[in-house]
């Protein structure tokens, strides 16, 4: 039998990195569509950013990840819950490949079946959100030279 060279601290997570990858992305990104209605605009983006940033990355350690957090701290606690039932592994390496294909486009999907996807580098340009007012609805303003049905 051969002796672990795996570091103490370090532990391959037994998922395949795809997987973590894209459960790791499904769960930050339910976080923050949860907390965003409750942010400012620029805490919203600040949020966007650190975990545009996290999915980008090669390597996660959970308690990091929610130290860093750009929120307060009863959201930091809430999110604390959520991934770490999500991810049971504390400290484990991702797959790059992978990042790059979540990150290429944004999607989004809203009421009556609606679906949106943006190439990532122009959603700045061509997309506004202003959060629920006292209705509840989000208002989404599209810039686009083009617009056709397909």
């Amino acid at each position: 039998m051969r002796p672990s060279t795996a570091s103490p601290t370090r532990r391959e997570a037994p998922y395949q990195p795809s997987q973590l990858k894209a459960g790791q992305t499904r769960t930050l990104t339910n976080f923050k569509n949860e907390v965003a209605p409750e942010l400012e605009p620029v805490d919203r983006e600040r949020l966007e950013v650190y975990i545009s940033g996290l999915v980008a990355g090669d390597h996660i350690n959970v308690p990091e990840l929610v130290a860093g957090l750009p929120v307060e701290d009863e959201v930091r606690e809430r999110f604390a819950e959520v991934i770490t039932a999500a991810l049971p592994d504390q400290d484990f390496e991702m797959d790059s490949a992978t990042a790059v294909n979540l990150l290429k486009n944004k999607r989004f999907a809203g009421d009556n079946g609606l679906r949106l996807s943006v190439p990532a580098q122009f959603f700045g340009v061509m997309v506004e959100e202003q959060p629920p007012g006292d209705d509840g609805r989000w208002t989404i303003t599209i810039h686009t030279r083009d617009w056709r049905e397909k």
